[in-house]
C-alpha cells in the first residue's frame, strides 16, 4: 500500500468514527472532495454513491406571479379573491415553499443535486406586470434562471477541486424553441469550464474532476437530445426515478421502498424523492382549522425528514438513490445519510453499488441471506462480501 492510499484510508477511517454528530463535522462545502476523492475511492462514478439534493431548490423566493401554465385552477381563484379584496397569493407561497436557504448556501450545506423548475415569463393580458424572462418557478415565480446560475457558478468557484454538482432543469413552461436555444445559451455562459463535457456522464470521479482539481457541474436539461459530451448539456432522460405524489408518509416510504428493491444497475442516475406533496384538502383543511391541520408545506416535510433517518437504516443494504432529494435540506438528515453511505463504500466490496440487473453482487446476496450460506457460494460470497455480511 503507498504512502498516499494509507493516508486516505486513515481518514476514512477518522470519518468513519464520527456517528452521531456525523453531520455537523463534515464540512458541507468539500464533503465529495473529502471522501470520495481518495485514491481508494476515485474509481468510482455517479452511478456508484449516493449524493443529497435539493427539492424544487429554487423556492427559497418566491413572486406574487403564477407561472405560465402552472395551475390554472388555482390562478382563477387567486385573482377572484384579489378581486374581492383578499390576497391569496401568501397562501400559495406558504405551500410553495420547499427551501428556506439559497442555493449557495444548499450547496455550501451539502446538497449536490439542485432541482431547477423553469419556465419563460413574460407580460399577459391576465397578469400585464409579469417580469420577461427565464425564471424558476413552483406555482409562482420565484428569481430569474441566470441569478440562479450564479450562486451555482459561485459555489463551484470556490469549491476545492473534486466537487460534483447535479443540476436538473425541468418543465420548460410557457418557452419554444427560441427561448429555450437562449436557455441552452445561459446554461454555457453562467456555469462554462465547469460544465462535464469532453467525456460521458458517468466516468469516474477521478476522470470527471480531472484527478480532484476541478469541481464540476452534471446539467441535465428536459426536452433536449443533444450529445452532452461535446455541448456539456445531457438529456434530462438520463435520470430515472418518480416522485410518490403523496401528502402522507407511509404511503410515500412504501412507493419509494418498490424503487429502492427495482432500480439500479440500468445505467441510469438513480434519483430517490423523500418528498411529500400537498394537496387540495390539505390547503382547504389547514385555511377552515389551522389548529389541527397543515397550513404551509414545511409542515409536512417536518413529518417526512423526521422520519428519514430511521428508513433510511432499515434499508442500509439498498441504494437509496444516487440523487437522495428533499425538502427542508437544512434540517434534514440527507447528507448524514450519504456520508455514511460513502463510508460502507470500498473496492473490493461492491454492496453499495447500483444492484446488478441480475441480483450478482454483494447487496442482493446479502439480502437473500447467502452470507450464511453453506457450499462453494455461501464461501464466494462471505470471502469477498466482507462488509455486506460482516458489517452492514
Amino acid at each position: 500500500m503507498t504512502n498516499r492510499a494509507a493516508a486516505a484510508l486513515l481518514a476514512i477511517a477518522g470519518l468513519a468514527a464520527a456517528s452521531a454528530g456525523q453531520q455537523a463535522r463534515v464540512n458541507g462545502s468539500s464533503w465529495v472532495h473529502d471522501i470520495w476523492q481518495p485514491a481508494a475511492l476515485a474509481n468510482k462514478t455517479l452511478l456508484d454513491i449516493t449524493l443529497p439534493g435539493t427539492h424544487d431548490s429554487a423556492t427559497f423566493t418566491l413572486q406574487d406571479h403564477f407561472a405560465p401554465g402552472s395551475n390554472a385552477l388555482l390562478e382563477d381563484i387567486v385573482r377572484l379573491a384579489d378581486k374581492l379584496g383578499i390576497n391569496a397569493y401568501p397562501l400559495v407561497i406558504a405551500w410553495a415553499t420547499a427551501q428556506n436557504i439559497t442555493l449557495k448556501q444548499q450547496l455550501d450545506a451539502g446538497a449536490r443535486f439542485i432541482d431547477l423548475r423553469a419556465c419563460w415569463s413574460e407580460p399577459s393580458e391576465a397578469d400585464p406586470s409579469a417580469p420577461t424572462g427565464w425564471h424558476t418557478f413552483h406555482m409562482v415565480l420565484g428569481l430569474p434562471i441566470a441569478e440562479l446560475l450564479d450562486q451555482i457558478a459561485a459555489f463551484l468557484d470556490e469549491a476545492p477541486g473534486g466537487e460534483v454538482v447535479v443540476v436538473e432543469v425541468t418543465h420548460l413552461l410557457g418557452s419554444n424553441a427560441t427561448t429555450q436555444a437562449q436557455l441552452r445559451a445561459l446554461l454555457e455562459a453562467k456555469l462554462g469550464d465547469h460544465l462535464v463535457r469532453g467525456m460521458q456522464f458517468n466516468a469516474t470521479l477521478q476522470a470527471l474532476t480531472q484527478g480532484a482539481t476541478k469541481s464540476r457541474v452534471l446539467v441535465l436539461l428536459e426536452d433536449w437530445d443533444g450529445d452532452g459530451s461535446s455541448t456539456g448539456l445531457w438529456p434530462d432522460a438520463l435520470i430515472r426515478g418518480e416522485y410518490a405524489n403523496q401528502d402522507n408518509v407511509p404511503k410515500m416510504a412504501e412507493w419509494d421502498q418498490g424503487l429502492i428493491e427495482t432500480l439500479g444497475g440500468t445505467g441510469h442516475i438513480f434519483r430517490l424523492w423523500w418528498t411529500l406533496t400537498e394537496n387540495v384538502d390539505d390547503i382547504v383543511a389547514g385555511v377552515l382549522d389551522p389548529s389541527k391541520y397543515p397550513t404551509k408545506l414545511f409542515d409536512l416535510v417536518r413529518l417526512a425528514n423526521a422520519q428519514l433517518a430511521g428508513w433510511a437504516a432499515a434499508n442500509r443494504n439498498y441504494t437509496l438513490g444516487n440523487l437522495l432529494v428533499v425538502d427542508d435540506f437544512e434540517n434534514s438528515p440527507a447528507l448524514e445519510i450519504a456520508v455514511a453511505d460513502a463510508l460502507r463504500n470500498c473496492l473490493d466490496d461492491p454492496q453499495l453499488r447500483a444492484r446488478s440487473p441480475s441480483g450478482d453482487d454483494c447487496r442482493s446476496w446479502g439480502i437473500a441471506g447467502d452470507c450464511a450460506a453453506s457450499g462453494s457460494h455461501g464461501d464466494f460470497v462471505r470471502a469477498h462480501c466482507r462488509r455486506t455480511c460482516l458489517q452492514c
